[in-house]
């Protein structure tokens, strides 16, 4: 549980139902959630893409006064959860949550900063290369972009992302989505010119990495 700061530890307790806790509480111990709200600006408006329950969208907002975060996700029952755990942190002026369609895509120049995480390789290529480019439209001038995936190296710790992602989107069904195509890194380098990558994944069994940008 060290990795579990005090706020990791509100947004798992403010979930309405067992269930929903204790995939906050995996997803945040499987994930550099913490990690990567550091590379986030310290405030201004984010975009959190495939927000599922909101654990990190609540994060960044719980981190930060500053930041007005809005999280979108296809999931209606995930956003409905997420939803209560942002009323009952008193965070609802500046978190909101919203369920979308599959075909949904960003507005352009709404936002300071742009996240998505472990999201893009439930689209498949042509889809995940679409949502890149909107999230970079998305961003004004300056804003950053930051794409969190599965890295490739080392190859036993991209191993058992790709296994814990089946069993999350085929088998628990956890997960929306049956696309199932793992990125490969220069995929995501050439759709984020300038990208700087970085590894994430020290102390954790799953091949982390985050590419992060300035448009």
């Amino acid at each position: 549980m060290s990795r579990f700061d005090r706020g990791a530890r509100a947004i798992v307790t403010a979930y309405a139902t067992p269930a929903a806790r204790a995939h906050a509480a995996i997803r945040w111990a499987s994930a550099p959630l913490a990690r990567i709200e550091s590379l986030l600006p310290r405030g201004g408006s984010v975009l959190d893409v495939g927000c599922g329950h909101g654990v990190f969208s609540l994060y960044a907002a719980l981190r930060s006064s500053s930041r007005v975060v809005t999280g979108v996700d296809i999931d209606a029952a995930k956003i409905e959860l997420g939803r209560r755990a942002v009323e009952r942190l008193g965070v609802a002026d500046r978190v909101t949550l919203t369920e979308v369609t599959a075909a949904w895509l960003p507005p352009a120049d709404g936002f300071d900063a742009a996240v998505v995480n472990d999201v893009l390789y439930l689209l498949g290529r042509d889809r995940a290369r679409v949502m890149i480019d909107a999230m970079i439209a998305a961003v004004r001038p300056g804003g950053v972009v930051i794409v969190k995936e599965i890295g490739e190296r080392p190859r036993w710790k991209h191993r058992v992302n790709e296994w814990q992602e089946l069993i999350a989107t085929r088998v628990t069904h956890i997960t929306a989505g049956d696309a199932l195509d793992v990125l490969p890194e220069d995929f995501i380098e050439r759709a984020l010119p300038g990208a700087v990558c970085h590894r994430l994944d020290r102390g954790y069994p799953h091949a982390h990495a985050a590419w992060v940008a300035r448009r």
